[in-house]
């Protein structure tokens, strides 16, 4: 049977965003600025940081879904300190539960949290290969803007920014 829920992070899920990071990046490292690499040699100890900062954080957190008790997609939400412009990122699910309103429960959640706090659009950085990304976004009411820049995880690879209302 499947449940799902998707709820903000909390402080002692640490463990279960390194997890989830780490299969994101290694089904879909295509996908993502952060390196499979960078992700495996970072301490605990910066996960459980990082965990404690969004679960108390009013500009940048994590929402986890979940099957049950099994963790299956992750989605962060921040406010850009510089414009003040609110951002999804690093959205990822499992592949068996894609196609099921997983993403888009997410993105709900995410959207939500971003818009009480003042957020009047949402914006997404999509790297340009990633097709099956662009359809979801688009699927979603996000446009296309002509704003580009470089995938930092692949200089070779650009990405672009999405915008929904």
């Amino acid at each position: 049977m499947r449940r799902i829920e998707v709820k903000k992070i909390e402080k002692d899920d640490f463990e279960i965003y390194k997890s989830l990071r780490i299969r994101a990046l290694t089904e879909a490292p295509y996908a993502f600025g952060e390196t499979l690499d960078n992700a495996r040699i970072k301490p605990i100890d910066w996960y459980r940081s990082e965990a404690i900062r969004w679960s108390k954080s009013e500009v940048s957190t994590v929402f986890l879904a979940f099957n049950q008790k099994t963790a299956i997609g992750l989605v962060g939400a921040f406010f850009e300190k510089e414009t003040n412009r609110s951002f999804i990122c690093s959205m990822w699910v499992d592949p068996e539960f894609r196609g099921i309103s997983v993403g888009n429960s997410m993105v709900a959640k995410a959207t939500n949290w971003l818009k009480e706090r003042g957020g009047t659009s949402v914006n997404a950085w999509v790297a340009e290969s990633n097709n099956s990304a662009i359809r979801f976004y688009k699927f979603l009411g996000f446009v296309a803007t002509n704003e580009k820049e470089v995938l930092p995880s692949n200089p070779e690879e650009s990405e672009m920014l999405f915008i929904c209302d």
